[in-house]
């Protein structure tokens, strides 16, 4: 938190890229990353005034992490209500993914979904 708050400082000092790089031995590429995702402010306060849990909402794109969350808790419901199925006859893994497509068309590819249902059989 503290390199990314020297970042910001940084940059508001009006330093660049290349310089911001040396001082916090990050390389440019991660700098300019960071900046592209970080605020920009111009005063002093407004750099002091972001929260930590702000700075690494955006700069390591925490919301990411929560859409896998609730994509994952999908998935589960999905095995919970198939469980019994995949034991009749005729019901394949890739039947089952088929039908979690249909319901969920951004849904895993097919062998997350094997590796998700294996551990799901795995645990219950």
């Amino acid at each position: 938190m503290e390199q990314l708050k020297q970042i910001l400082q940084l940059r508001c000092d009006g330093i660049g890229i290349r310089e911001i790089a040396r001082r916090t031995g990050i390389s440019r590429n991660s700098v300019r990353k960071y900046l592209g995702l970080l605020p920009t402010t111009t005063r002093d306060e407004d750099s002091a005034e972001i929260s930590n849990r702000d700075l690494a909402d955006r700069a390591y794109n925490n919301d990411q992490l929560e859409h896998d969350t609730v994509r994952l808790e999908q998935l589960s419901q999905h095995f919970a209500a198939c469980q019994s199925e995949l034991s009749k006859t005729g019901v394949t893994r890739q039947l089952l993914w088929q039908e979690y497509l249909g319901l969920q068309p951004d849904g895993y590819s097919y062998s997350r979904y094997c590796y998700h249902l294996k551990q799901y059989l795995q645990n219950s």
